[in-house]
């Protein structure tokens, strides 16, 4: 996951920088030693984040209160 903040933006970027970026981060070549999650374990991303949110009622609020 790649994470920084580069502050305020100068201008909004085009489509097609857009796109360039995210060719660009999807190509990443693996590193050895580094843990991969396989296509299943992606696929149950989205579940398992509703379920901690019901498990723990302050994550809601943390998520931006919307409704599961």
């Amino acid at each position: 996951m790649l994470i920084d903040d580069l502050g305020d933006p100068r201008r909004t970027a085009t489509s097609a920088e857009a796109a360039g970026a995210a060719g660009w981060v999807h190509a990443v070549v693996l590193t050895p030693g580094l843990p991969t999650v396989e296509q299943a374990g992606l696929a149950r991303l989205p579940r398992q984040a509703l379920d901690a949110g019901h498990r723990r009622p302050w994550l809601k609020q943390t998520l931006g209160g919307g409704a599961y």
